[in-house]
């Protein structure tokens, strides 16, 4: 991964993507039949951000409710939906399964990204208005290649300013929807086997690249609204 890391930083087109002030955006969905919660609340708050231009790739994990409907009614050709023809298979164990639900779709979805930058958000969060305007101008400020905010959480008993934060991030303190970081580090794919090492598959990709030497960039602002779902991942 360093090799690949090196190798990018010496190429023409990575110098390029910090120069375009205006790069589209792309935003990665994992879902499975919550089809509700993805529009309404999802794609919804991209559909608010204060930047654009953005793409939603939405990526079922084999959904068998009406997902597929719900994105065809909002006619808005930023925003694509693919099923893949099966459902994942996962671990036996309950909370080994969470680690790694939504792994295999979130890689497919960064697969179909076309934006220089990637934002991934899970189907039953939202970003706040200025997730994507925030993070863009501190990756373009700092050169930064994974740069992220603060993640409020809904429905948990915290002090004001409580949020999940931390820097360098550290396991626990930081998911991947408060994050946005280049589309040129896709070499670094979700591991629907990190459960072996017992770990979610989010905060073991941010831990490869921090491990990796990946430049990253933070600020305490709010950018992301998570709903803690009793386990419930896709």
């Amino acid at each position: 991964l360093r090799e690949k890391l090196i190798a990018l930083r010496r190429s023409d087109s990575y110098a390029a993507a910090f120069e375009n002030r205006h790069p589209l955006v792309s935003v990665p969905i994992a879902t499975f039949n919550v089809a509700e919660l993805l529009v309404e609340r999802a794609i919804a708050s991209v559909r608010a951000q204060t930047y654009d231009p953005w793409e939603i790739v939405v990526v079922g994990d084999g959904c068998t409710d009406d997902t597929a409907a719900r994105v065809e009614e909002l006619r808005d050709p930023r925003i694509r939906f693919v099923n893949l023809p099966f459902r994942t298979l996962s671990p036996e164990a309950q909370h080994e399964r969470w680690w790694v639900s939504g792994a295999a779709p979130y890689n497919r979805a960064i697969e179909l990204s076309r934006g220089e930058w990637i934002a991934p958000l899970d189907d039953d969060d939202e970003f706040l208005p200025n997730h994507i305007e925030t993070l863009l101008d501190l990756a373009l400020a700092r050169r930064a290649e994974f740069v992220y905010g603060t993640l409020e959480r809904v429905g948990i008993a915290t002090q004001p300013g409580d949020g999940l934060f931390s820097f360098p991030p550290e396991q626990g303190r930081i998911g991947i929807q408060q994050t946005m970081y280049l589309r040129a580090l896709d070499f670094f794919e979700w591991d629907v086997y990190s459960w072996a090492v017992e770990e979610p598959a989010d905060w073991n990709l941010i831990r490869r690249m921090r491990e990796a030497g990946v430049h990253m960039a933070a600020t305490e602002e709010p950018v992301t609204r998570y709903y803690p779902s009793m386990g419930r991942r896709v």
